[in-house]
């Protein structure tokens, strides 16, 4: 590890703290070897604070943080636990940690500690939840809901539509044949709508149901509303946009013997776009290349 550290630039673990202490390859240690390493360290509750110590996991972090109760009813099963999101979430905030850093570095030529919790980044996530509790919605069923702005029901299934902004709702109004609605006093402004959402959504779903959601959407989207049949996965994989962005790649899992499409980069660059190498690595795959590299061959052949 330290003949590593000795060339890198950053290092990642995900040990709960004190792990790294008692294996001697702890940030003090480490930056001894290597004054100018990154050290990140990604943990369920943070390297400090009444719960760092605290095991953790996507769904008990979910639990701990407030984002299952602020979108998963009591009465639903117990079994289902929501959405995967704090994983890659953690990951990605961990992510932009280490390239700040490293813009830093470039500018003061010293290393840095780097401590991400995923119960911080799901307070991240949260952000608006946060502002939104504090200026009184503290209901999580209805914070933040706005009736012209929902999955309403059309004639086949569910669509989305955001008609938050006074212009959207009137143009909403206008392409579902009831111009009245915008005038009328019940729906006049974003106040009166939350008084009245029930009546508004069922006025909304009762023209909407005339017609299957795709026209629905075709129609708003060509109007310049925020619109989107809910789709499922499985035709979000199929869809002619996903191929053509080539947000997928196929990838060899030799322990599947198969090829796999999974998700690449997430953004696109106008040249050298990251791509994956090769297949994916079985766990110890690259060890025997790595000892080489360092010189110790002698040392695995030993162990």
């Amino acid at each position: 590890m330290r003949a590593l550290v000795e060339r890198a630039d950053v290092l990642v673990e995900n040990y709960r703290p004190g792990v790294t202490e008692k294996l001697g390859i702890d940030w003090p240690s480490l930056s001894a070897v290597q004054p100018s390493l990154i050290y990140c360290s990604i943990t369920g509750y943070g390297q400090s604070g009444p719960l760092q110590n605290y095991p953790a996991i996507e769904w008990a972090v979910q639990a701990m943080s407030g984002i299952s109760a602020g979108y998963i009813a009591d009465d639903v099963d117990g079994a289902y636990l929501g959405l995967s999101m704090l994983d890659p979430f953690s990951g990605y905030v961990a992510f932009s940690a280490v390239l700040a850093a490293l813009l830093q570095r470039s500018r003061s030529q010293r290393g840095q500690r780097i401590d991400v919790s995923m119960l911080d980044a799901a307070m991240l996530l949260l952000g608006p939840r946060i502002v939104s509790h504090q200026l009184g919605e503290r209901d999580a069923a209805s914070a933040g809901r706005r009736p012209t702005m929902a999955r309403f029901r059309a004639q086949d299934r569910r669509i989305f539509i955001a008609a938050l902004h006074r212009k959207w709702f009137v143009k909403l109004a206008e392409l579902l044949g009831a111009p009245e609605l915008a005038e009328d006093p019940r729906f006049a402004n974003h106040r009166a709508q939350a008084e009245h959402a029930d009546e508004l959504i069922a006025a909304i779903e009762k023209r909407l149901g005339l017609r299957p959601a795709a026209e629905w959407e075709a129609l708003l989207v060509n109007a310049g509303l925020p619109a989107s049949v809910v789709r499922t996965l499985e035709e979000m994989l199929a869809h002619p946009h996903v191929a053509q962005r080539g947000a997928l790649e196929a990838v060899d899992v030799p322990d599947l013997d198969r090829r796999l499409n999974v998700m690449g980069a997430g953004f696109r660059f106008e040249h050298d776009q990251p791509a994956f190498q090769g297949h994916v690595p079985r766990l110890g795959e690259h060890t025997a290349e790595v000892f080489e590299e360092l010189g110790m061959a002698d040392r695995l052949a030993r162990t």
